[in-house]
Formats: structure tokens, C-alpha cells, sequence
């Protein structure tokens, strides 16, 4: 058509063409660049939807692909479940102090004395220290030494203090060593009794007498802070020798266990024969062993 546009001017010129013919010839010519832009959008849309279904098809190969690896993972994940746990080493048994021989009981016994001599122990003479020192190493593990008395402190602590039961010091030693060991070292003995206490003795809460406040604060919490199996007894549940690279004793022979990926502390108490109780009391230096990370050493024995 344009080919014919210059023919068509000189017609018009030369009077073989009027206008009117031009006009009919320009309404074509519209017609046909408007068809021709209609068929090359035919064409783009076409080739999109071309590129979406190809697109489409990539991300159905994806979902499959990543449906059959979860598949394989439950697989193996099913296959390690089912597989016999490894066997574990023997285990080691807890023998009484003196049993460990002299080099390892004797800096037990001269702790042990000094902690009973000491006025935040026992309060002995030096003669009833010596006694009680040898008659502790044949009854108690020597590796218990430092929990025992840091348990019996505390609970003396408590049954002496103002905030606590208030007892004379002899009524708080007795107390300590008659509690020590049923004793549930993570209970939050001192903050739930002080608790108690506060509200049995306020005029706010049952506005008991001082002497009444205590005897209900105790009552209440007696029964669950005291009934712990004896962590010190020699026919506790042993603790096996594990050699893995991830453990490591000190020179007082606590052995202690790096946190590897993984590691929870329900799977490190069960690998060291250990309760979560006792594991935790293990370790009372740790605010909250739920909280473990990679890296961190705990004590497991």
C-alpha cells in the first residue's frame, strides 16, 4: 500500500483520481497496520504463554525433586531409628573413699575434717572432726566430697537464717544432716519458702504469726524439696567410664563432657547413666541447663 501512495498523489494531481478514492485507499491502509499490530501481539502473547508453561513445567521438576528427598530423608532417618544402639562400656562402681587408696583418700580426709571443724560445718572439736573425716570415707565416694558440703551449707544456711526456719546452730546442723540426703539440690528451696512465708505472715495473706508462717511455709514445700533418691549412696546408679575424646577429667577426677550438634540434655544424661536430676546437680554452677550450647563443658560425673 505505501508503494502506492506517491501513484496516487500523482493521479490526484493529474486529475485521473479525485479525493474521494484517496480516502477509501487511507481507511485500507489503517485497517491493515492495525491487523498487522493485532498479529505480532498475537504472536508476543503466544510466546509468553510458551515461556510460563515451560517455567510452569521447571517448578513441577522442583517440587518433585524436593518431594523425593524428604522421602529418602524419612528413609534414612527410619533405617538409623531401627538400628542397634551401640554397646555401651562397662560400668564403673562407686566404692567407698577409703577404697580408692591412700594417695586419693588422704586430701579427701583433711578436707573433710576441715570442713567439720569449720564453724559453717559441723562445729566439731578437732578430736570429733578426725572421727567423723574417717568415718565419711568409709561410707561416701571420695568424688562426692564437694557436693556434700556444699549441700550440707546450704541447707545449715537456711535452717539457721532469720529468712529461713530460724533454728539454733545445733538444730540447724542436726536439720542439714538429717536432710542432706534426700535433698533435691535443684529445688528453689530458699526463694518458694521465702514466698510462702511472706504470705502466710502477711496481714495481705493468711496473717499468721511469725512461728505459724514458717511451720506452714515448710509444710508446704517439705514434701518436693525433700524427696530426692540419695545422690552420695555407694548402690547409686553408676556412672559407666566413657573414652570418648569429648570427655576429660580434672585432677580431682570429676569428668566432664563437651557439648557436640545434637547433644540434649535427656541424650547426655541417658549416654552417662545419669537421671536429669542428678546431672543437674552436677552441674549447679550452670543457671539453667536447659540452655546448652556447643562447646560448653558440663560435669558428668
Amino acid at each position: 500500500m505505501k508503494k502506492n501512495i506517491p501513484l496516487l498523489l500523482a493521479m490526484v494531481v493529474s486529475g485521473g483520481i479525485n479525493a474521494n478514492s484517496i480516502s477509501f485507499e487511507n481507511d485500507d491502509f489503517r485497517i491493515e497496520l492495525r491487523e498487522e499490530r493485532m498479529s505480532r501481539s498475537s504472536r508476543n502473547l503466544k510466546a509468553c504463554r510458551r515461556e510460563l508453561r515451560d517455567a510452569q513445567d521447571d517448578i513441577d521438576e522442583l517440587v518433585d525433586a524436593v518431594r523425593d528427598l524428604r522421602a529418602e530423608n524419612n528413609r534414612l532417618k527410619d533405617l538409623l531409628d531401627a538400628r542397634d544402639p551401640a554397646p555401651r562400656p562397662p560400668h564403673r562402681a562407686r566404692v567407698a573413699c577409703e577404697d580408692e587408696g591412700v594417695f586419693v583418700f588422704k586430701d579427701t580426709i583433711v578436707k573433710m575434717k576441715a570442713f567439720a571443724y569449720s564453724g559453717d560445718g559441723y562445729n566439731y572439736t578437732s578430736n570429733a572432726s578426725t572421727t567423723f573425716a574417717n568415718n565419711w570415707i568409709k561410707e561416701y565416694a571420695c568424688e562426692d566430697a564437694d557436693l556434700y558440703i556444699k549441700t550440707f551449707k546450704r541447707l545449715k544456711t537456711f535452717a539457721y537464717s532469720g529468712s529461713g526456719l530460724n533454728y539454733t546452730s545445733n538444730s540447724a546442723v542436726n536439720f542439714a544432716s538429717q536432710k542432706l540426703t534426700s535433698f533435691c539440690s535443684d529445688y528453689q528451696l530458699e526463694e518458694k519458702y521465702s514466698e510462702l512465708y511472706q504470705f502466710a505472715y502477711s496481714s495481705n495473706g493468711l496473717n499468721y504469726t511469725s512461728n505459724s508462717a514458717r511451720k506452714y511455709a515448710f509444710d508446704a514445700i517439705k514434701e518436693e524439696a525433700f524427696s530426692c533418691a540419695n545422690p552420695f549412696s555407694l548402690d547409686a546408679e553408676a556412672i559407666y567410664n566413657d573414652t570418648s575424646e569429648n570427655n576429660d577429667s580434672d585432677s580431682h577426677g570429676a569428668l566432664y563432657y563437651t557439648i557436640e550438634s545434637g547433644d540434649t540434655i535427656s541424650s547426655i544424661a541417658a549416654r552417662f547413666d545419669l537421671n536429669i536430676k542428678q546431672l543437674i546437680r552436677l552441674n549447679l554452677d550452670i543457671k539453667d541447663i536447659n540452655r546448652i550450647s556447643i562447646g560448653m563443658r558440663i560435669r558428668v560425673r
